[in-house]
């Protein structure tokens, strides 16, 4: 539920399909909900848990980078912008330093993983389907930028103690 209340957020806040944004009676994401099923039970394919918080883990330790490598770009060539908390300058470094650190365990630890957990015959495939799986994002942002620019009409918004929010 979890999973799809954060697809239901995103589509919300226009990086996914609106069909994504769809809620049912009970203002359950229903679509968001289905597609987390239909994806859960693709993952469960894979076996081990092991093999499956390998091609996980890619996803994870990229937001991770790209948050640290975030917040060193913004401090470091926008200072004087207003932010709710700021913290001292130099925490921009270790900012920087961390994402190197996540960035190398990304692409060295992503791709070797597989060896050194699964076992040593396992090749860099689940290195490289986290990669794709990354990837499939794009996609479905893009399709969403397509749906903003013909306008596609929003869908209903949930539903508010008692009162049905649309098909």
């Amino acid at each position: 539920m979890g999973c799809a209340r954060s697809l239901y957020q995103v589509a919300a806040d226009g990086l996914l399909p609106r069909f994504f944004h769809h809620v049912n009676r009970h203002g359950v994401p229903d679509h968001a909900m289905g597609v987390n099923i239909a994806c859960s039970a693709v993952v469960l394919l894979f076996g081990s848990p092991l093999r499956i918080y390998i091609f996980s883990n890619i996803g994870y330790l990229l937001s991770c980078a790209l948050a640290m490598g975030g917040y060193f770009l913004h401090r470091q060539y926008r200072p004087e912008l207003e932010r709710p908390v700021r913290l001292p300058g130099f925490v921009r470094w270790v900012a920087l330093a961390i994402f190197v650190f996540f960035a190398f365990a990304w692409v060295y630890g992503g791709y070797h993983s597989p060896q050194l957990v699964v076992g040593p015959d396992e090749g860099s495939f689940l290195f490289w389907l986290g990669i794709v799986i990354v990837l499939a994002y794009l996609p479905l942002y893009l399709l969403r930028k397509a749906q903003d620019r013909r306008g596609a009409p929003a869908t209903a918004e949930p539903a508010v103690a008692g009162e049905p929010a649309g098909d």
